[in-house]
């Protein structure tokens, strides 16, 4: 029987549908029997510089529907055979890295802000993005102009991790920042140089700015936390600790 990968189950993970999708236009031409462990290892190289929780998510999402097709030789009322075992077993997934959310001082925030200052372009104004509204990578990668509301300072998020659309809030400071950039329509906030539709990665920026600023062991996802403790805690404005 000549079937492709074209199942998909349910389940309460938001994100489960977008990897099935991504799974099945990648796979979608290709056979079960044909579905290799050196073959997903291979279309699993590129999850493999991100972290390792979304590599291993991948990896499970397609197991699943692997697991779905060996399932139904069980079933007396399906005639024919899928495949008789699941190749993702052999796959390994990676070590999950739990290490401890680093948090900044004071003092390493203001060089963080001075330095990325002095980077300046759209990298800085990324940098004060995360620092002050708390927005995820992956969110502030897939901004759009037409999801800034300039009027009421908020940034409109639809597609969040947990699904639930929710609009943070965007302080002066960075919002007056982000005016300098203003642009109507649909295009990307952090467009690539080459490819409008692609957002700009800014890791050599990034590497700069910490190597600049004198931190260590600190990743941009711990931006994020950072904010939702340093500035809640005492109640100050990033422009207070910028000046610190």
């Amino acid at each position: 029987m000549q079937t492709s990968i074209c199942h998909g189950g349910h389940g309460k993970d938001h994100d489960r549908a977008r990897l099935v999708t991504c799974w099945t236009n990648q796979l979608s031409q290709i056979l079960l029997n044909d579905i290799t462990p050196d073959l997903i290892r291979e279309k699993l190289k590129l999850k493999r510089a991100k972290a390792p929780a979304t590599y291993n998510k991948h990896l499970a999402v397609l197991s699943a529907v692997m697991d779905y097709a060996c399932l139904q030789q069980e079933d007396d009322l399906v005639s024919e055979q899928y495949i008789d075992e699941n190749s993702c077993k052999k796959v390994r997934s990676l070590k999950l890295d739990n290490k401890i959310v680093r948090y900044l001082s004071d003092d390493e925030k203001s060089r963080l802000i001075r330095a990325a200052q002095g980077i300046g372009g759209k990298f800085y104004i990324k940098v004060l993005m995360a620092l002050t509204t708390g927005m995820r990578k992956g969110e502030l990668e897939r901004l759009r102009w037409c999801d800034i509301d300039f009027d009421k300072g908020l940034a409109l998020l639809s597609d969040t991790k947990n699904g639930q659309p929710r609009p943070p809030p965007i302080p002066n400071i960075t919002l007056s920042e982000l005016k300098k950039y203003r642009a109507v329509g649909s295009g990307l906030l952090f467009p690539s140089t080459t490819n409008p539709e692609k957002t700009m990665e800014y890791k050599k920026q990034w590497a700069n700015c910490l190597k600049t600023a004198n931190i260590t062991k600190f990743r941009w996802h711990d931006l994020r936390h950072d904010t939702a403790s340093t500035l809640a805690r005492d109640g100050r404005t990033l422009k207070e600790i910028a000046e610190f």
